[in-house]
């Protein structure tokens, strides 16, 4: 079921859509209008395609960016820097998102949250597009003025076909495009062209075409439409005139590399967990909050084995939009081979949006103790999934340099016993394409079908002549080339045994895409490489603490990663009780709050490094406030005034429906009459507090309206020969008495917690009728019940 937060109203015309006016706002306070409606855009369009930039490499289902905007863009709370065009009618702002049709339904309600994380786009017409094929006239442009304008335009893209009913893989044509202003922080839609239909056996109740915008953390959007447009056509998204919507929201982008890709780490080589911490929500967060780091071991590909590493590491305060790379205090030092999780989570108790509060990072544990080769491979032996597409690939960062690879191992299968009457063909590149995509083909070989088992299995490709890296990532694909038969009788196979690292691609007309299932499978493609003779380490000075944040007189520990065991070290501590230290891993404490510099500097006989951080140090807060009345009548605004100490973060929660405010001293008007439990939280880099206090509120009339108490309770099921409900429609019940007929009180429950329901175990009562009296919001009323055995 659709869960849009706007009004339309509309109509089918000749097979195209007729729409409403306008829709919204949503929670954020966008709205739109779209063309037809006073006050919407004008039906326009933009022509880039003499002045833009053509988008190469778009095919099907793949994403090709980053693309700068050129200027800074509001959208919701974020203000993105860069975009990606997504081939099935979208842009994502700041990370490759992936939308195909392999879901149901085909393509998302806006706005839906999921755990892959593909959110935070603009969708002017999300459908089963695609830019490849032979004679494909589709293309992509963008245009930017590197002020306050971007344009991105699709001309003439096709529909998706399959091969069965269309050699060519498409049909149609779609010309649409978004258009960015800065200077309202306004979204535009305009469609120009629309012909064809999507694919037939896509079922248009399944979202077979949708567009709309969604925020970040996919909570909040807007749809505008979900069936093929009427054009010419222009929807406008409005920027709300004032923002009351708050957002604290801490989270970790990724562990150990910018993509959260799986990585390999070396037995018995002691490593530093680290992680990019981000403050995505528009308040500064001006206090501290805990990072939690755990490596566990993988069970049946779940981390429910032994945990090996835990960490906990307090940060200090972390603006709106700012990003922080945290290192965990003490090293890890693998004592086990294979494949385990790294699990990280930010713990900030005010965070309003725990969707993105975890993440999970494959890290691969080798072991080269008197091996010359190994394989880099985040897939165990078994080959147990399928991939049913032309093309599949990795991506790899080695564990040390310089690496040679040797051989690439792929498991094959077979959809029938015979000889497949594909051809192969493995390539391999570097990673200087745009954005650390893959660039310069280093290897590029045919593999004849007549090569391959004849059973489902693993195949290997020795290749001729060694490809070596000294730096960086490489990437592998490999692509089934179709034989003169025209059914394909091979699979690419999978590993669908977690953790997954998340760099398997989707290889389609030798374009690189996000593959849609890299959250439940590893493509099977593993190399082999030559273990490099050992190298002196770099001199580098490195450390990292227990704590960025803390408290005054509390141990702050700090670590030293310089991997030169001869190295000298000279530590400064500023404002701390011992001011300088030489041991390799010093214990400091500060006695006076505020935030200081930490320095490391490391020398030896003929080389000097340094390094600092910052330590931010604080008392404990106390939490109180004090309200300007304790019971007030419904409407009267009241006012909180707030007396913690220490206290750099508030938070507020009123209990009611529109409860939260970070403010310092908010002034709220409760929306209903009742007992309300007022929670206030406050935080800064040193810990948190809590206290809270009622507020009662109460109708003009007074709080002895037992005739309004007597109409609003009700009784359920009745009669009852198990459990009994009373319920106060939305009153806050305080006290529930129960007297028998002949006057006898025989229950009494008082309640302490905010409720408007009380749940009683009538099977614990003779059978025979009660009288119950309810004490609600300072209000008296009675009713009576029926037990039936």
């Amino acid at each position: 079921m659709k869960k849009n937060l706007f009004l339309t109203v509309a109509m089918l015309v000749s097979g195209g859509f007729l729409f409403a006016q306008s829709g919204g706002p949503d929670e954020y306070g966008y709205s739109w209008l779209d063309n037809t409606g006073p006050g919407g855009p004008t039906t326009e369009w933009i022509d880039i395609t003499t002045i833009g930039t053509e988008v190469t490499g778009m095919g099907d289902d793949n994403v090709v960016g980053p693309f700068d905007i050129g200027f800074e863009f509001q959208y919701y709370w974020t203000k993105p820097k860069t975009f990606y065009v997504g081939s099935n009618g979208y842009i994502s702002f700041d990370r490759q998102v992936q939308h195909s049709s392999g879901q149901n339904p085909h393509f998302p309600d806006i706005p839906t949250k999921d755990f892959a994380g593909n959110h935070n786009f603009l969708a002017p017409f999300l459908c089963d597009l695609n830019f490849g094929g032979i004679g494909n006239l589709g293309k992509v442009y963008y245009w930017t003025n590197n002020t306050d304008s971007l344009v991105v335009s699709f001309i003439d893209a096709p529909f998706w076909e399959a091969e069965a009913t269309n050699p060519l893989t498409y049909s149609g044509a779609n010309t649409f495009q978004i258009v960015l202003s800065a200077v309202d922080s306004s979204i535009q839609f305009n469609y120009l062209k629309q012909e064809g239909v999507y694919n037939s056996t896509y079922d248009p109740a399944q979202n077979a075409v949708v567009a709309g915008i969604e925020n970040i953390n996919g909570a909040i959007g807007l749809e505008i439409f979900d069936v093929l447009p009427a054009v010419p056509a222009s929807f406008k998204f409005f920027y709300p005139e004032e923002v009351t919507y708050s957002v604290i929201d801490v989270l970790p982008k990724y562990n150990q590399n910018a993509n959260n890709y799986g990585f390999f780490a070396l037995k018995g080589v002691p490593m530093g967990i680290s992680t990019m911490v981000a403050n995505a929500g528009n308040s500064d967060v001006e206090a501290g909050f805990d990072l939690v780091s755990k490596v566990i071991q993988s069970s049946n590909g779940t981390p429910n084995g032994p945990t090996v590493y835990s960490g906990t590491i307090r940060v200090a305060d972390l603006k709106a939009e700012e990003s922080r790379l945290v290192t965990q205090g003490a090293l890890y030092t693998p004592a086990v081979t294979g494949s385990v999780h790294l699990l990280t989570e930010t713990r900030l108790k005010s965070d309003l949006n725990t969707d993105n509060d975890a993440i999970e990072t494959e890290m691969v544990i080798l072991d080269t103790t008197g091996k010359s080769a190994i394989a880099l491979s985040y897939v165990d032996g078994t080959p147990d999934g399928g991939f049913g597409f032309e093309g599949a690939g990795i991506v790899v960062t080695p564990p040390f340099y310089p690496v040679t690879i040797d051989s690439v191992d792929v498991a094959m299968a077979l959809v029938n016993a015979e000889l497949p009457s594909n051809a192969f063909r493995l390539k391999i590149y570097d990673d200087n394409g745009n954005g650390g995509s893959p660039g310069d083909v280093l290897y590029d070989t045919l593999v004849s079908g007549d090569t391959v088992v004849t059973t489902p299995g693993i195949h290997m490709v020795r290749l001729d002549n060694g490809v070596t890296f000294e730096e960086g990532s490489f990437y592998i694909s490999w692509e089934v080339i179709q034989g003169e038969d025209s059914t394909e009788n091979t699979q690419i196979m999978t590993d669908l045994t977690g953790p997954f690292a998340l760099n398997s691609f989707e290889v389609i007309g030798g374009l690189f895409g996000p593959y849609r299932s890299a959250n439940t499978a590893d493509i099977f493609i593993r190399p082999y490489v030559t273990i490099p003779s050992s190298k002196p380490a770099p001199f580098k000075a490195a450390f990292s603490a227990s704590g960025l944040a803390g408290c005054v007189a509390t141990d702050f520990n700090f670590f030293s990663h310089v991997a030169d065991t001869g190295a000298t070290h000279a530590w400064t501590f500023e404002g701390a009780t011992e001011g300088t230290s030489s041991d390799k891993n010093p214990v400091v404490q500060w006695t006076t709050p505020g935030t200081y510099t930490v320095q490391l500097v490391i020398s030896n006989d003929s080389l000097v490094d340094s390094m600092s951080t910052k330590i931010t140090v604080d008392v404990a807060p106390i939490a109180d406030f004090t309200p300007s009345a304790d019971t007030v009548t419904l409407g009267t605004p009241v006012v909180f005034t707030n007396t913690s100490t220490g206290n750099k973060l508030n938070a507020w929660d009123f209990r009611d429906a529109n409860n939260r405010s970070f403010e310092a001293s908010p002034t709220y008007t409760f929306s209903t009459t009742r007992r309300f439990n007022v929670k206030l939280e406050v935080f800064n880099a040193c810990d948190d507090a809590t206290t809270s206090k009622p507020i009662v509120v109460i109708s003009a009339t007074g709080i002895k309206d037992n005739s309004a108490l007597n109409n609003a309770l009700s009784v359920y099921p009745n009669p009852s020969s198990s459990l009994v409900n009373i319920d106060a429609n939305g009153l806050n019940i305080e006290q529930v008495e129960i007297f028998n007929l002949v006057g006898s009180l025989v229950k009494v429950i008082n309640v302490s917690e905010f409720t408007s329901i009380v749940t009683i175990n009538s099977s614990e009562l003779a059978e025979g009728s009660y009288f119950v009296k309810v004490k609600a919001d300072g209000q008296f009323g009675t009713t009576k019940f029926t037990v039936v055995k």
